[in-house]
């Protein structure tokens, strides 16, 4: 019984003792970090440069506020420069077929399919081509084709199995292409 007292009385002050030790390794820690606080005048120029970075995003703000303008009437010049629908598929059914022509690939198949763009008088013209050539002929074509005057956005190139056999170094290319036209 003598024994199971000690053996209870060293682990109530060990325990103590183990708090006691934490609470000063606490009041330590809590200590340092208060005299770690920076003085007003250190405070201060935080404060300062806070403010400078402030000012400056608030500047930038205003910068791109007042650009908005400018900027909607270059996107209204660019949807006005689009063709009309009633024209557009012509024109760009000869202008790809004379790019390939020119960079001397076959176009196999070319077909359109259009979908509105909201809140805007455009409609979005799918193309998917099919040309077939070599390969410097192919990238010829495509280089021309992103700097022609139409707006071409090149979504997809796959490459195609023929069925027939064919010259090496011949490449049959699905093109999965973008343009826009205006609706009024």
């Amino acid at each position: 019984m003598a024994r199971d007292f000690r053996f209870r009385k060293r682990l109530i002050v060990g325990t103590l003792g183990i708090l006691i030790l934490a609470d000063l390794g606490l009041g330590a820690y809590s200590w340092q970090s208060t005299r770690q606080q920076t003085s007003p005048l250190k405070r201060l120029e935080s404060e300062k440069n806070q403010y400078k970075w402030l000012k400056a995003d608030v500047e930038r703000a205003e910068q791109i506020r007042d650009g908005i303008p400018a900027v909607q009437a270059d996107c209204d010049r660019f949807e006005k420069s689009l063709p009309l629908a009633s024209a557009g598929y012509s024109a760009i059914e000869g202008g790809i077929g004379e790019l390939a022509r020119k960079a001397g690939l076959r176009v196999d198949t070319l077909g359109f399919k259009e979908k509105p763009v909201a809140d805007h008088p455009l409609i979005e013209v799918q193309i998917e081509a099919a040309v077939s050539g070599n390969y410097p002929s192919l990238a010829h074509f495509v280089n021309n084709l992103q700097k022609s005057q139409g707006l071409f956005i090149v979504d997809e190139m796959t490459l195609t199995a023929q069925n027939q056999p064919v010259a090496a170094g011949h490449l049959r290319v699905n093109l999965h292409l973008r343009t826009f036209f205006r609706t009024a």
